[in-house]
Formats: C-alpha cells, structure tokens, sequence
C-alpha cells in the first residue's frame, strides 16, 4: 500500500467518523452497540479511549441518558 492511498484511507475514515462521533456524543447507545459488535479496540479507535471508557463508566451506573461531547465534536 502506497503512502497516497493510505493517506487518502485516513481521509475516507475522517469523513466516516466525525458524523458518528458527533452521534456518539448524543447517543452513547451507539459506542455499546459498536463494542458488542467490533470489539472494544475498534471503538476505541474510533471513538477514542477517553470517550469509551467514559461511556462504558455511565452504562456501568446505568447513566446512559447524560449527555457529553467529543472534544471537537459540534454540539
């Protein structure tokens, strides 16, 4: 794999994961459901380690409902 298309790789998922983070930070439902299906190392990458430990912190209190954003994400 060339450095272009690996750069032009980080682009595309840049594009893919902003929108879901900023979902993410509405609906932390969607980091449970990325975990139960990806694995925790993929949401973690895609969420960040921060932002899925914190989520998984509220649904061990059954605090799903709060909301929190992303740093840089809209709100």
């Amino acid at each position: 794999m060339s450095v272009d298309s690996v750069a032009i790789r980080a682009v595309e998922l840049g594009e893919v994961a902003q929108p879901l983070r900023s979902r993410a930070a509405a609906d932390h439902q969607l980091v449970v459901d990325h975990i139960d299906r990806c694995g925790e190392p993929s949401a973690q990458r895609l969420f960040t380690r921060a932002f899925v430990a914190q989520v998984q912190r509220l649904a061990d209190r059954g605090h799903l409902t709060e909301r929190f954003a992303l740093p840089g994400a809209a709100t």
